[in-house]
């Protein structure tokens, strides 16, 4: 591993300074001519072939970067570049592999990728990164992502042949995609270096210096990678859990067959033994009958012992006297031995005694070798008995079930998996590793716990999937299956599906951020161009941005305060009382004025009278989308012209933030951050803005500094609403904003004021204040916005008298009448 991973690192280490020094050679001056092209694509290739060549041998395989070369020629340099590289390197890995065979088996998986890698660096060159070099993250995600093709295809090109394609991937994939991921990056790395543009890619940047589609890129990114990583793991947990099921219903399967089986084998070997004791018996006493007709035990000798074994084929025949003292034998190493002197002969004594005429043993050790495993059996005899012997090799009807013993032990589960038929005491007494305990193999006590039970143990060395169940007859059953035989299916559906899916997103990450940039981004470049050369002072420029709705009422709306910022110029030039009148109309005219919507839902009705100086206050309501409908009120701080242009540019900012669908605390947060730029009087505003939902009553809300709004629920009186303030806009950049809901329910009614009302002083310097605002709305509370608010402003005049009004009066009021498909009572 070591050592793959410091030569593959060092072949990297070689593309990464091609790349350099070609780099170098272009911030020297030198023009990217067609000869150039031509000669960065053919060095590349040339680098691709020779990273065919000189692979690293890992594990049977040969691991390369040939990728490299094509992808960075496109990406950093030119796409002609690219794909020529792409052609040499792939053309010759197919002809190497076909004809030379250098690594035939994936040909043409390589083949492909190197050229498609070619191809793919050029298109991204030109249409996603605009012929510029892409970022270090973009470098190294393309990298991963060609060796991810790579490996897919060699999925799809050996169908036939998964189990070595899965080889082939598990062996290769892995350090490919990193190593020529990290290639591309640190070829990145080093060019930005070079260029002295690293500085650029500081992560301490703050949110507002980021480009729109940068932010796009990064949460688009996240969600991306989040869909990937939760369909990966929900696919691989269910084809984990269906391997295990599997694995225990050949287990099962499996077992069952075993264990009848056995089960019939121990029974057939039950009747086959008690035959041959039968038969043997019957042969000991021919043995005796003919003994007794010589005489008795005391004529016979070691040859007339010899000549009865060979006559029936024993494995041993003894003589002993009326003692058990064995005194004539087939082996003579056995005269001498005392029948009383083991435990395992002392039962035949009983012959002697008179208690038995004959006994039959199992076979078990012998009394005077208990490594040698016998079946005695012995009659009486005159003046003794008769001992024969009998081993496996005399016993030719015991063949066909040893035999069937011998197939049943080696019987495997899968291709590598094993059942032990194991004895009481857990020693395997049929299976591989004979003899051996659970406890030999690697199992625990603690795992046996019930009659049938699944666990996982290291059996013999192997990591393995275990079955162990009880037999009624006495013995059980283990069986052993290793896990990397049961995950091998779902190892290969693992990568094939990683791979596939890492593909898919990637092209649709791709297309959704190409189409955002077009649509969006583009779009707003153009309208901040515009914007950028009207506040530099050419009024004469026109926002003509239509490619949609949206960007057609925002090109509109700028067009409009900038229309009504050149008649409030123009007359500017004239004198003062028609400049303040002018830029009165102006401001009037940038207000919306017309309160009569096809719609039944609800009663609007808005007013502003300025004072005598232009101000700054200013009201706007507009749909955001089919069902919800914006209400906004404001007052810039200050008056005159500086005011007035405030109020325009606030206007412009919270609509068209408000018009995208951002809620109305990201609305303020973003319309202040760009009141900010270029303050330099210093000016603010304090705003309220409520987004109504009139399908569902809901209405969302934030105050950035301004007048509680006053509220009047069904069949109730108005009241103020103490919401939290957040600080004006326009005063500091990055001050987040808090939002909260309000539900509206059909008959609710809303008022919305600037201080202006509160803050109305009559000849004694007495405010109107609050208070006397409620009075004045609970006064008339049952009639319609059209009419209250008129009743309002009449009730401001009276208090006031005849002092002088120095500030705007603005209103602003709205009615729910029904909701969206619901009724008038609710």
């Amino acid at each position: 591993m070591a050592s793959m991973i410091f030569k593959m690192s060092l072949i990297t280490a070689l593309m990464v300074g091609m790349t350099a020094i070609i780099g170098f050679s272009d911030i020297k001056g030198h023009k990217m001519t067609l000869p150039r092209k031509v000669f960065i694509g053919i060095l590349y290739g040339l680098a691709a072939v020779l990273s065919t060549h000189f692979g690293v041998k890992y594990n049977d395989m040969v691991l390369n970067v040939r990728d490299i070369a094509p992808l960075a020629a496109g990406l950093f340099f030119d796409p002609l570049a690219g794909i020529i590289a792409g052609l040499i390197g792939g053309i010759e890995r197919y002809i190497a592999g076909t004809y030379f065979n250098v690594g035939s088996y994936t040909r043409i998986a390589c083949s492909v990728s190197t050229c498609l890698a070619g191809f793919l660096s050029a298109a991204l060159h030109i249409y996603l990164f605009k012929r510029k070099k892409p970022s270090i993250f973009y470098a190294f995600s393309i990298g991963a992502v060609m060796e991810v093709f790579h490996m897919y295809v060699v999925f799809i090109t050996h169908r036939n042949d998964m189990k070595m394609a899965f080889y082939v991937v598990d062996t290769c994939s892995i350090p490919m995609i990193i190593f020529t991921g990290i290639g591309l990056a640190v070829s990145s790395v080093v060019l930005i270096a070079m260029s002295g543009q690293l500085s650029k890619y500081s992560f301490k940047r703050g949110e507002d210096t980021l480009p729109l589609n940068v932010k796009f890129q990064a949460w688009l990114l996240v969600f991306t990678i989040l869909l990937l990583v939760s369909t990966f793991a929900f696919s691989f947990d269910m084809q984990t859990r269906t391997a295990l099921q599997n694995a225990r219903n050949t287990m099962e399967v499996n077992t069952a067959d075993v264990s009848n089986a056995y089960y019939y084998l121990d029974k057939n070997n039950k009747s086959a033994m008690n035959l041959i004791k039968e038969q043997s018996t019957a042969t000991a006493r021919i043995i005796a009958e003919n003994i007794n007709q010589l005489g008795g035990v005391q004529k016979v000798t070691n040859e007339t012992a010899t000549h009865y074994k060979e006559l029936f084929s024993l494995y041993e025949v003894d003589i002993t006297d009326d003692k058990g003292i064995i005194i004539a034998s087939s082996k003579p190493d056995n005269i001498g031995f005392d029948l009383d002197s083991s435990s395992q002969s002392r039962p035949f004594m009983e012959i002697l005694g008179g208690q038995i005429d004959s006994l039959a043993q199992d076979y078990m050790p012998t009394g005077k070798d208990s490594s040698l495993e016998l079946m005695y059996v012995g009659v009486g005899a005159k003046g003794g008995i008769i001992q024969i012997a009998l081993d496996d090799e005399n016993i030719n009807r015991f063949t066909s079930l040893a035999d069937f013993a011998e197939s049943l032990a080696q019987k495997h589960v899968g291709e590598n998996g094993a059942i032990y038929v194991l004895d009481t005491d857990g020693k395997i007494v049929l299976g591989e590793h004979k003899g051996a305990s659970l406890w030999d193999m690697g199992v625990s006590k603690e795992n046996l716990t019930e009659d049938i039970t699944y666990f996982s143990a290291n059996v013999f060395g192997v990591k393995s999937y275990c079955r162990y169940q009880q037999a009624k007859e006495g013995f059980a059953l283990l069986t052993c299956i290793p896990f990397d035989e049961i995950y091998k299916s779902r190892n290969s559906n693992a990568y094939e599906t990683a791979f596939s899916d890492i593909l898919l997103f990637t092209l649709v990450f791709i297309l959704i951020y190409i189409l955002v940039q077009k649509i969006v981004v583009d779009n707003l470049n153009r309208v901040n161009d515009s914007l950028a050369k009207i506040t530099n002072g050419n009024l004469n420029e026109v926002v003509n941005v239509r490619s949609s709705v949206e960007f057609t009422f925002l090109s509109d709306d700028i067009n409009r305060t900038v229309d009504a910022l050149k008649g409030y110029i123009d007359q500017a030039e004239k004198r003062i009382e028609q400049e303040l009148e002018f830029a009165r109309q102006i401001q009037a005219s940038a207000l919306p004025n017309n309160f009569k919507f096809p719609r039944s839902e609800f009663d609007l009705f808005a007013t502003m009278d300025p004072a005598k100086e232009v101000g700054g206050d200013f009201y706007d309501f507009f749909f955001v989308d089919q069902n919800k409908i914006a209400l906004v009120i404001a007052d810039v701080s200050g008056k005159g012209i500086p005011a007035s242009l405030f109020m325009m540019r606030s206007k412009t900012a919270i609509k068209g933030l408000a018009e995208t669908g951002a809620s109305p605390s990201e609305i303020f947060q973003k319309a202040n951050n760009e009141l900010c730029e270029g303050n330099d009087a210093d000016m603010f505003v304090t705003a309220w803005i409520g987004i109504v939902d009139l399908e569902t009553g809901l209405m969302q809300c934030a105050n950035a500094g301004h007048e509680y709004p006053a509220i009047m629920h069904k069949d109730g009186e108005f009241e103020l609403v103490k919401d939290r303030h957040g600080m004006v806009l326009g005063g500091m950049e990055g001050i987040p904003y808090k939002e909260y809901e309000m539900t509206l329910v059909p008959g609710d009614k809303l008022f919305v004021y600037t201080d202006g009302v509160p803050e109305a002083i009559n000849e004694s310097e007495v405010q109107f204040g609050t208070d006397e605002l409620l009075s004045a709305l609970n006064a008339c509370k049952d009639r319609k916005m059209s009419d209250i608010l008129p009743f309002v402003r009449k009730r401001i005049s009276n208090f006031v008298g005849m002092a002088d009004q120095f500030d705007d009066i603005t209103m602003l009021g709205f009615e729910l009448y029904q909701l969206s498909g619901g009724n008038k009572n609710g």
